[in-house]
Order: structure tokens, then sequence, then C-alpha cells
């Protein structure tokens, strides 16, 4: 009996780094995502960045409006397109750039209503019409 009580003590002390070495890795990743999720964009250090989404759509005039892709794949590429602000076109674009690392888009033209749009601003918001 004591033989067994001795094994079951020299497993137990080799489990107790590893569920430490676990332990640090979750309050790392959990740590790395709280500072990701938390963190705002700085418009004094990038002033073409918007606070929200929202900020990316509003707009005075219709001069102000851009269509730009909707997603990974434009108009070019079986996608459709949507209206931004001008001053956001270098921020949508490389919001997408990550996301659409590995897409492959169909080669053909698509026939969406949006690709053939004109950007206004309407309502304080550009959209195609």
């Amino acid at each position: 009996m004591p033989k067994t009580a001795a094994k079951k003590s020299a497993s137990e002390k080799n489990r107790n780094p590893l569920v430490i070495v676990l332990f640090i890795l979750f309050a790392v990743g959990l740590g790395l995502l709280v500072i990701h999720w938390g963190s705002k964009p700085n418009p004094e250090t990038n002033p073409n960045e918007p606070l929200t989404l929202d900020e990316v759509f509003q707009c005075q005039t219709d001069s102000e409006c851009v269509a730009v892709s909707a997603g990974c794949c434009g108009c070019n590429a079986g996608g459709r397109s949507v209206a931004i602000n001008s001053k956001y076109q270098d921020y949508w674009q490389s919001r997408w750039t990550d996301k659409c690392a590995d897409t492959m888009c169909p080669a053909v033209i698509s026939k969406d209503p949006s690709c053939t749009a004109e950007p206004k601003c309407v309502d304080g918001m550009c959209q195609l019409n």
C-alpha cells in the first residue's frame, strides 16, 4: 500500500506544474483579449480612423461619399458596393485586408444594383442610390 501512495504523490507533483502553466497561459490570453477589446482608436495619432463604425458612414454633402467594396470581393469579382465617407477609405480598405487574406473571389462581374448606384449623402449618412 505505501508504494501506491508514493506513486500518487509523484503523479500529483507532476500535474502541479502543468496546471500552473495552463493557468498562466489562460490568464495571459484573457488579459490580451481584454486589452484588444478595450482599446479604442486614438484620433490624435490617426485622425482618419473613426471612433465608431457609424462615423464611417456619416456625411454632410454628397461629395464626401464614395462607393467602396462592401466586403472581400468587389463588384468586379461577384461582390457588391457600399457608400462611405471618403476620408475613411484607407481605414475601410485596411479593415478588409486581414479578413480577406484567404478569400478567393469568383471571376464574374456582379449584377448587384449597388455596383452601378451613385453614392449620395441622405439624412447625414452615405448611401448608394
